[in-house]
């Protein structure tokens, strides 16, 4: 048997009496067995809404992070037309999406601009280009006059030694 006492007291707070619970073993242990399965079935029940839950949340959050992944990628191999629309209730993952996203933009409005300074610098070098052939020609032409100045000088030189022989035999 499994027995219980508990005193009895009267309006006084004083021992006047006691009351007695008993059961046989074989009923406490069927009860106890019994709320073993019972707590057994509980676990395996709440273990399963565990799981449904966590793998939602999972769905939840990965969700979009493989698609923040996806766009980021497809920004990796050049594609700046990619948008992630991924739509998040996690305030970290809405973040990395608002990122992604201004990284595309960002990426755009730099490769904008080299393409801009890249025209801008194949301009710039094909004036200098010019520019060059233009100088190449003025010089050629200026070397050309030095050439004829020098005939000139030369020949000059060679009348004036005739004058002055012509003179001195005079």
């Amino acid at each position: 048997y499994y027995v219980y006492y508990v005193p009895i007291r009267d309006s006084h707070n004083n021992i006047v009496g006691m009351a007695f619970a008993g059961k046989t073993c074989e009923k406490v242990n069927k009860a106890v067995n019994n709320m073993r399965i019972v707590a057994l079935g509980i676990a395996v029940v709440l273990m399963g809404i565990f799981i449904g839950v966590c793998t939602y949340f999972t769905k939840v959050i990965a969700s979009p992070l493989k698609a923040c992944a996806d766009c980021l990628a497809k920004l990796a191999e050049g594609d700046l037309k990619v948008t992630n629309d991924a739509v998040s209730k996690v305030t970290e993952t809405k973040a990395i999406i608002f990122a992604s996203n201004a990284l595309r933009d960002k990426m755009s409005e730099i490769i904008g601009e080299i393409k801009t300074v890249s025209g801008e610098l194949n301009d710039d070098a094909n004036n200098v280009g010019d520019l060059s052939e233009a100088s190449s020609s003025s010089v050629a032409q200026i070397s050309s006059a030095m050439e004829d100045l020098a005939e000139g000088s030369t020949e000059m030189a060679c009348n004036v030694q005739d004058i002055a022989k012509s003179v001195s035999d005079m």
